[in-house]
């Protein structure tokens, strides 16, 4: 926090502002990759991931989704392709949560406004929590990411009534990857029912809210209902 503070005070702000960004994302990089492969293969958890993705098939998503299955996840499907691309080396499927958690931290870095943001930066970059699970093979990066993208685009609807494509794609992205995300969704529209009931798109926002959560929704229901 000092450090930022001494950026904003500097007169040279665009240069030291450009280091601080450069400097955090290279930290957030390395302190994912440091020791990457210290276990010497797959932990136990790791195994039972690339056990699913390993007899993955497209087929069976659409199997799986006309049965009510709700063991599908949108992370099997994206790991199968990159285990198809690159390999199963223990490496190679970790390397892919790092590129997700550095995207996050990105994304959170484009959320809030200057000097917040470079505090959202290093809370993401040097984040102990977050730098473990980027390290493992599993969807918590991958839910990360969709995550962070769901809420800059929640926010840009809040403040310009921009961003609705980007909201319903993370949207359909999180509730494909784990089934706990729609009470996250649904504080997003109580928050916007709460603070923008005024507003002159209010209708047409929460049109395409519900038109998303609604459907859903009903899926669950059939799913556990079969």
């Amino acid at each position: 926090y000092s450090i930022i503070v001494f950026v904003m005070n500097s007169s040279s702000n665009r240069f030291l502002y450009l280091f601080l960004f450069i400097f955090l994302m290279l930290a957030a990089c390395m302190l994912r990759t440091f020791h990457l492969d210290n276990t010497q293969g797959l932990l136990f958890s790791e195994l039972n991931v690339f056990d699913v993705v390993s007899s993955f098939q497209i087929p069976s998503i659409f199997q799986n989704l006309f049965t009510g299955n709700l063991v599908f996840s949108l992370y099997s499907l994206v790991l199968s392709w990159w285990n198809g691309l690159l390999g199963s080396d223990a490496y190679v499927l970790r390397f892919l949560s790092i590129i997700f958690g550095t995207i996050s931290c990105l994304v959170a870095f484009s959320i809030c406004e200057k000097p917040k943001n470079y505090i959202c930066l290093i809370l993401f970059a040097i984040n102990s929590f977050l730098i473990t699970y980027s390290q493992q093979v599993g969807m918590a990066s991958f839910l990360l990411l969709l995550t962070v993208l769901n809420l800059y685009a929640f926010l840009k609807i809040r403040k310009d009534d921009k961003g609705y494509i980007l909201w319903v794609i993370s949207s359909l992205g999180m509730v494909l990857t784990s089934i706990f995300t729609m009470f996250f969704l649904l504080l997003e529209v109580l928050t916007f029912i709460i603070f923008k009931r005024e507003d002159k798109n209010f209708f047409k926002s929460c049109f395409i809210f519900v038109g998303i959560l609604v459907p859903y929704f009903a899926y669950i229901a059939y799913a556990y209902a079969t």
